[in-house]
């Protein structure tokens, strides 16, 4: 497990600096499955409210990019939470594109930072990087021509973030 885990965080860093390849992948199995890996590493007190559509949903993507996007979203909302509370994802299927709806009951983002939270460099955590939602931000708008925004977020109440990933390539 570890030595898969070591491959797929190398492949996620060599497809940073080209541009990645997008095929029509199923966008509830992905979820699915990151969710599980994310589960089994973040203690029993995290609620998660996960209800995957039955309908596949096939979008033009490149699973390990967006699987990260998704992990690391999710990973702040875990810390926001402190590692007890609640995370939401939810998949909201429109004609021409889907949104990730990612929420936490955690301690929200306070206004001054809404506007830096991707920018390269910022960050709230000590010892973090501020890497992780400039990934996100580049990955779903330069890679995959969608958007990423902090839909809602109230301080002592929790943030949800939005990802929107259009169904076809968009040229």
């Amino acid at each position: 497990k570890d030595i898969n885990r070591l491959e797929l965080i190398a492949d996620r860093f060599s497809k940073i600096g080209t541009s990645p390849k997008l095929k029509n992948e199923n966008i509830v199995d992905l979820i699915s499955r990151t969710l599980e890996y994310l589960k089994k590493r973040s203690g029993n007190k995290v609620i998660w409210k996960w209800s995957p559509p039955k309908k596949i949903v096939n979008i033009p993507m490149n699973s390990t990019l967006v699987s990260w996007t998704i992990e690391n979203i999710v990973k702040n909302g875990i810390d926001s939470i402190k590692g007890e509370g609640e995370i939401r994802v939810e998949l909201i299927n429109l004609k021409n594109l889907i949104k990730i709806l990612i929420s936490d009951n955690g301690v929200g983002i306070k206004e001054n930072a809404i506007s830096k939270v991707f920018n390269p460099g910022y960050t709230t955590k000590k010892g973090g990087w501020g890497l992780g939602l400039s990934l996100v931000e580049r990955i779903i708008v330069n890679f995959h021509k969608g958007r990423v925004k902090i839909k809602d977020t109230t301080v002592g109440k929790g943030t949800t973030f939005e990802i929107s990933l259009n169904k076809r390539l968009q040229l």
